[in-house]
């Protein structure tokens, strides 16, 4: 009895230190001084009214767009992969998931710097200026592969090998048992790696930051200038309009796909 009020207790505090931040941020949003306080002096919609003005619509619709985007090239590339790693294994297979794993490893700011001296040298020595929004979404399907590779192949990894065999030689074609067999039963690791993948890209900050340009600026990096420029509660409203979506996104995806069903 005294474990499991003492564990309770611990769960609450956990609780606790991860929702008040959050709790803040939502009672900070109404505040109607202009500059972010608490606590708030007085109650006021107006900062709602700036989450929606066209710096941050366009830098949401950059945000998604290059998180959809990189999203969908990255599992189209790291579903053959994690197919291909776990279904031929040999010698070099652990030597090439590390390599696979090695954005994800690598400290962000690093890796954020490398990338942007790769590309002035691509331009450089090309002579070609790649649009900034192409090389924000090439870079952010680089950080994205290895969570792909991550969760796909590790529903591959208890995928029985053998269901093929046995589908061709009922006479079954490979695109039948890729779309009958194969991609069914890994729905839910699909469904995972998009929604993390997505999350990853969207809140991404030092890869953006050193990749944005005119006209490309994803939302994060419009939420940190303003900050640093105005410091009023505009941020903080737009930070609940993005929980909002969030929940609500969760909500529609769980009644329409059920997703704990696939925990079953």
């Amino acid at each position: 009895m005294k474990k499991s009020k003492i564990l309770i207790i611990f769960v609450c505090i956990v609780f606790f230190y991860l929702l008040f931040p959050l709790f803040i941020t939502v009672v900070a949003s109404f505040n109607s001084k202009d500059i972010l306080s608490y606590p708030i002096e007085g109650f006021s919609l107006k900062w709602y009214k700036n989450a929606f003005n066209s710096s941050y619509i366009s830098g949401f619709a950059i945000s998604f767009q290059v998180g959809a985007i990189a999203t969908i090239i990255s599992l189209c590339f790291g579903i053959p992969v994690a197919y291909g790693l776990a279904k031929f294994k040999g010698k070099f297979t652990k030597a090439i998931k590390n390599v696979f794993f090695s954005p994800v490893l690598i400290p962000g700011i690093v890796l954020s710097y490398s990338l942007f001296l790769g590309w002035v040298f691509i331009a450089k020595e090309f002579d070609t200026k790649l649009p900034k929004l192409l090389v924000l979404m090439l870079a952010h399907i680089i950080i994205l592969f290895p969570y792909t590779i991550r969760v796909i192949g590790g529903a591959f990894e208890k995928f029985d090998f053998v269901i093929e065999d046995a589908a061709e030689s009922l006479g079954a074609t490979k695109k039948d048992f890729i779309l009958h067999i194969l991609l069914p039963s890994i729905t839910p690791a699909i469904i995972s790696a998009s929604v993390l993948s997505f999350i990853t890209s969207f809140n991404d900050i030092p890869i953006s930051l050193f990749l944005y340009g005119r006209g490309s600026t994803p939302l994060p990096i419009i939420m940190m200038q303003d900050v640093e420029k105005y410091g009023d509660p505009s941020v903080a409203a737009v930070s609940v309009v993005l929980l909002i979506i969030t929940i609500g996104i969760t909500y529609l995806m769980e009644k329409t796909l059920g997703l704990n069903n696939y925990g079953r």
